[in-house]
Formats: structure tokens, C-alpha cells, sequence
């Protein structure tokens, strides 16, 4: 039961933390993303410490606690964030017409040797 149950922890307390970091996608895209970063996490911290000769479960658990607390931290903070208006740089009104940018002589481009035999 307590294998289980820390698999459990191990895997939602990553996917937790980017269901906050991604906060701009829908409820299904939110949740397959924050499934697939939790797996990304645990093999990620768990390849990082065998590379470095650090691994053992307990440290691991740890190790995969704290990166989604900083995960969960940085959601956090981005959504607590206020937006900022965007400057208003013309006075709003009808908008000048656009030039075309076609030439006025199919030859002016210098293109002429595409259609050479």
C-alpha cells in the first residue's frame, strides 16, 4: 500500500505543479500536459541523479517534491502576475489603405530567366 501511495505523490506533485504553469490551455490540454511533464520530471531527476552517483529513493522522493514545488511556485507567481495594458501609440480611427506591393511590370522583379527554354 505505501509503494503505491508514494508513486501516487510522486507522480501528481509534478503534474500539480504544471496544471499552475499552464494555466492558458483548456481543462483536457492542461491535463495532458501536466501528465506527460510529470513523467519528464521523474525520469529527468531520476537519470540526472544516477548520472551523478546521488540516487536513492528517499533523496529521489525529495528531489521530485522540490522541482514541482518550484514548478508549482513559478505558476504561482506567473498567474498572481497583473497584465499590463498594451500602450496606445495612435489615436484610434480609420486606418490608412494599404499599397499593393505587386509590381506595375511583370518584369520589373528580374525574373525574366524563369521562363527562358
Amino acid at each position: 500500500m505505501i509503494p503505491l501511495l508514494l508513486t501516487l505523490v510522486l507522480f501528481i506533485a509534478p503534474a500539480a505543479g504544471f496544471w499552475l504553469l499552464v494555466g492558458g490551455l483548456d481543462p483536457i490540454g492542461r491535463l495532458v500536459v501536466a501528465s506527460l511533464a510529470s513523467m519528464v520530471v521523474v525520469s529527468t531527476v531520476a537519470g540526472v541523479m544516477l548520472v551523478f552517483g546521488l540516487w536513492s529513493p528517499p533523496l529521489g522522493f525529495v528531489a521530485v517534491l522540490v522541482v514541482s514545488g518550484l514548478f508549482a511556485l513559478l505558476g504561482w507567481r506567473w498567474r498572481g502576475r497583473p497584465e499590463r495594458a498594451a500602450p496606445l501609440t495612435a489615436v484610434p480611427g480609420p486606418r490608412p489603405p494599404v499599397r499593393s506591393r505587386t509590381p506595375k511590370n511583370p518584369d520589373a522583379e528580374g525574373d525574366e530567366w524563369i521562363f527562358e527554354a
